[in-house]
């Protein structure tokens, strides 16, 4: 396999765009492909076998454009959608809690899993957490995309004991200037899409595919609808080029 081939991800909207600059933080000359599935998102709104077809079908696409890796970024997704993947010679790696690196960041303490408001089916991902190991105990936290709501929240689970916070939903990355005041060194901050951007790393070097190119990595955004993009791109998103992809 060509190594200067591009990484594929596969994000429900924009903010996917988080986990994208997360990889190409790590592995600058890396060529990134990101779908925002913006026609069907939000995924928890959807049944999971829909969510299953539709990943699969996306998924699909993305290793005929030529994707060495994907990366499901979507938390929902791979909750329905990730075992259901017929094993390919493209390797997939999914967008998950970062409990075990949030709890080893507070030395095997309680972690805050955090996601926004209804990206999640929260009973389906309650559970999930009830099977993660590496923290003494795990909270599941809600948050909307409100910096004040978030700032209001910290010192409540500061007081609580908790000791790091999972940063599960690309979403919140936008927000981690607001997050990293109010938590003011008092609590750890993992964000999935950085441990995510590592697995990708180590796999790619494993298999000898890490990008020999001497130029930077680009990265192509491209929505199943972007009239729906345009109303949700934020700032953190503007400067990723979008283009349509038929449904």
């Amino acid at each position: 396999m060509n190594p200067d081939r591009p990484v594929g991800i596969l994000a429900e909207d924009a903010h996917g765009v988080s986990v994208a600059r997360a990889l190409q933080r790590l592995l600058p000359r890396e060529d990134v492909l990101l779908v925002c599935d913006d026609a069907y998102a939000p995924y928890a709104s959807r049944r999971p076998e829909v969510v299953t077809r539709r990943v699969a079908e996306l998924l699909g696409r993305l290793r005929g454009d030529g994707a060495k890796l994907l990366v499901l970024a979507s938390p929902q997704g791979v909750l329905d959608a990730f075992a259901a993947q017929v094993p390919a010679p493209v390797v997939l790696i999914g967008l998950e809690a970062p409990i075990p690196q949030a709890g080893a960041a507070c030395n095997g303490g309680a972690v805050a899993a955090v996601v926004t408001s209804g990206s999640v089916r929260a009973r389906v991902f309650g559970q999930a957490l009830r099977r993660q190991r590496g923290a003494s105990a795990i909270h599941f936290e809600e948050w909307p995309l409100d910096a004040a709501a978030i700032v209001a929240r910290i010192p409540a689970l500061v007081a609580a004991g908790v000791g790091a916070l999972a940063l599960t939903s690309p979403g919140l990355t936008e927000l981690r200037p607001a997050i990293d005041e109010a938590a003011g060194g008092a609590l750890a901050v993992v964000e999935a899409g950085d441990v995510a951007a590592l697995r990708v790393q180590r796999t790619l070097r494993h298999a000898g595919l890490l990008s020999r190119r001497k130029r930077p990595g680009r990265m192509i955004v491209v929505s199943s609808d972007p009239g729906r993009a345009a109303g949700r791109i934020s700032a953190s998103a503007a400067e990723a080029r979008t283009a349509a992809n038929p449904a």
